[in-house]
């Protein structure tokens, strides 16, 4: 399918809904030639989101709220409880904020109660949802994407005594990226934090030293403790593809010193044993981000990467040796890698970063190979994009899980990445928000800490979306002041 095709039709696209899978499929070029100015095009621009008493309701995203029984002349039943369901880690004040109601009405009028005023700040009234018929399940939506004032507020329905809390953050996309990156980077960081030089993790200050000649064995077996490589280069992966939002960050400089840490000890067996191919695949990538902030440690890395790859040459072709010598060819330009790269041609469940390595190498590629590959991770983003108006549905019957939703959220990531667009961008938040309880069992699987380097991958790129709204927000408040003093001169 032709990539600026494609990349014009979903430009086009005004709501998610409208999301179809159009263009035409173009016979590519053969012949081993420089990447396209197409795909060129867009990776540079890649690379280079009272009265009364109130009863306090815990933040859930099924909270029960009370009904009453209607006249029929049908024998009465026990009506089913109300059901809301929300994103349970909250909102950012520049995006979309909606709620998922089941058992209000349309028109029911619903609520926003600052908690440290006890003043009403918003009100609003459930709206039917845009594809209630379609699936014959009676609910509502709340929504109140135009309030754009941070705090934490009591979400409640007139004549309901019970409430959910809403928070609403400026930098709500920013701050969970911190704190995420945060977690990951825990495992790779020496000490306890606040420790003193030379301090023994729980050792008491003063005692410095006295456990020196008890460390031994024990140090050994931490530094050579076997690590998930696969976790470690999505998070070198998240690094590469969003560095403004690493910019303040120590990442890289931690994972030197961690990295040298795995070699302690003069008979320490080789860390990655077991891995070896995520271990090459490791050392080339993180080579390529090092060469201008530290070039003697990029070259010492290359040349590990070299030297792995070349004790596991004659192994059978693996997806995971794929990714590396995508690594490899990218950060040495040899053709050898090159050569042996096409070798996965109809070689199917290749991991989707090392395609995008490949594509994104700025090295003579194959051009029919490219645009096989990118025109699938283009295709497999976009079927993702257009069905995830039902597979989102919080109130549609569908046995889908964390990791399932993550899959789905990573590919249409990647395909953002390649077509550069804020609709995808948009559905990326979406799958947020199910995974932060918005689906249909309530579930906050990202409260779970799990996969906090898929997570990362997705923050990051809202965390560079909501600052572009935040801007766009303060914009449209300085014209609306400027629009209401030129209404009261003129008065």
């Amino acid at each position: 399918m032709e990539l600026l095709r494609k990349k014009e039709n979903i430009e086009n696209i005004e709501n998610l809904e409208s999301i179809e899978n159009t263009g035409n499929v173009r016979t590519p070029r053969k012949g081993k030639k420089r990447i396209s100015l197409v795909l060129l095009f867009c990776f540079v621009c890649a690379g280079c989101g009272k009265n009364g008493t109130v009863s306090v309701v815990p933040p859930s995203s099924a909270v029960v709220l009370p009904t009453q029984p209607t006249e029929s002349s049908a024998p009465l039943e026990t009506p089913e409880p109300a059901r809301v369901i929300v994103d349970q880690q909250g909102f950012s004040t520049a995006m979309r904020k909606i709620v998922y109601c089941q058992g209000k009405q349309e028109g029911e009028t619903f609520r926003l109660i600052n908690r440290v005023t006890g003043k009403e700040v918003y009100r609003g009234q459930c709206k039917k949802a845009s594809w209630q018929e379609d699936q014959g399940i009676p609910y509502t939506v709340a929504d109140f994407s135009d309030f754009q004032q941070s705090g934490n507020y009591n979400l409640q329905w007139e004549k309901d005594e019970k409430f959910m809390v809403i928070s609403i953050q400026n930098s709500h996309y920013k701050t969970m990226t911190n704190q995420v990156l945060e977690e990951v980077l825990a495992p790779y960081t020496l000490g306890d934090v606040g420790q003193e030089p030379g301090q023994e993790p729980g050792q008491e200050p003063g005692q410095e030293g006295l456990a020196t000649s008890q460390k031994g064995d024990a140090t050994q077996q931490n530094v050579t403790e076997k690590v998930d490589l696969q976790k470690l280069l999505l998070l070198l992966q998240a690094y590469e593809w969003y560095p403004d939002c690493f910019a303040d960050s120590s990442m890289l400089s931690v994972l030197i010193s961690w990295e040298e840490r795995q070699w302690l000890g003069e008979n320490s067996p080789a860390w990655y044993q077991g891995q070896e191919a995520l271990a090459a695949t490791f050392y080339a990538k993180f080579s390529v981000l090092l060469q201008k902030q530290d070039p003697k440690v990029a070259k010492r890395y290359l040349q590990q990467a070299l030297e792995i790859n070349e004790k596991i040459s004659k192994e059978k072709e693996l997806p995971e040796k794929f990714w590396a010598l995508t690594e490899l060819y990218r950060a040495t330009g040899r053709d050898q890698f090159g050569n042996l790269i096409l070798n996965y041609k109809e070689t199917k469940g290749l991991p989707r970063y090392g395609i995008m390595t490949y594509l994104a190498s700025r090295r003579p590629v194959d051009v029919e190979t490219c645009e096989k590959w990118i025109n699938g991770l283009a295709d497999q983003g976009e079927v993702v994009a257009r069905d995830s108006i039902e597979v989102l549905n919080p109130f549609c019957q569908h046995s889908l899980g964390e990791k399932q939703f993550l899959e789905q959220a990573l590919s249409v990531s990647c395909a953002n990445y390649i077509m550069l667009n804020y609709q995808y961008t948009k559905v990326v938040g979406e799958y947020l928000h199910c995974l932060m309880g918005q689906n249909l069992a309530g579930e906050n699987y990202y409260a779970q800490g799990n996969s906090r380097e898929e997570y990362l991958l997705l923050l990051a790129p809202m965390t560079l979306y909501e600052e572009k709204m935040q801007v766009k927000m303060r914009e449209n408040a300085i014209k609306g002041n400027a629009a209401r003093e030129n209404m009261t001169g003129t008065n």
